[in-house]
Parts: C-alpha cells; sequence; structure tokens
C-alpha cells in the first residue's frame, strides 16, 4: 500500500509515488531474503560466530544449525556462504 500526502505540491506527490513504486518493484518475491532476515533475527556477531566454530569443527554443524534455528545442514552450509560474501 502506498500513502501520498494530499497537503504535499504536486511534484513532491510525484516524486514520493514514483520512489515508493521503485522500492515495491525492487523486492523479491517471498518477502525478502532468507539469509538477510535469519542474520537479523539471530544477530549478526552471533550469527558469524556459530558459523565460524562450525567451520572450524569446535562445533557440530547439527548444533550450529540448531542454534540460528536452522532446520537443513544445506540451508546452514548457503547461509554461511551469505555471511562471508
Amino acid at each position: 500500500m502506498i500513502f501520498i500526502n494530499a497537503a504535499d505540491a504536486p511534484a513532491a506527490r510525484l516524486f514520493t509515488l514514483i520512489h515508493e513504486l521503485k522500492k515495491f518493484r525492487n523486492k523479491k518475491s517471498g518477502g525478502g531474503s532468507f539469509n538477510l532476515n535469519l542474520k537479523t533475527r539471530n544477530g549478526a556477531l552471533f550469527s558469524t560466530a556459530v558459523v565460524g566454530a562450525a567451520s572450524e569443527g569446535r562445533l557440530l554443524l547439527r548444533d550450529a544449525a540448531r542454534l540460528l534455528n536452522i532446520n537443513k545442514i544445506s540451508t546452514l552450509n548457503e547461509f554461511a556462504k551469505s555471511l562471508n560474501g
């Protein structure tokens, strides 16, 4: 839903409309990036620490996935790649 302030000048209303339509068009289907959402939900520092410990063998992949609320090891691997890249 886009809200336009009718009290704004016509040029400002047009700018707001174009700006909001660009944001809408650029959104990915499905509500955004799973990996970005996961990183935000768990915290960047915690996520990085858990993935680092798992990649160094100090934490089992199964336990790392549980700590990050991830169900599959393949998803954990993809998440680790997104943190590093």
